[in-house]
């Protein structure tokens, strides 16, 4: 009992750990000023289409 306790401790402080950095990472999207270079960029197949 206390292994899956403890196990779900960890994979309780990997959950939190990955969700900090899923919101750093949408509040660093938000913030950046888009380009028309940056979105050049994010077409990776050269089809004028942004996916």
């Amino acid at each position: 009992m206390s292994t899956i306790c403890f196990a779900q401790f960890f994979l309780y402080l990997a959950e939190l750990n990955t969700q900090r950095r899923q919101n750093d990472l949408v509040k660093c999207v938000l913030i950046c000023h888009m380009t028309s270079a940056n979105l050049e960029a994010a077409d990776m197949n050269n089809d004028g289409v942004i996916e």
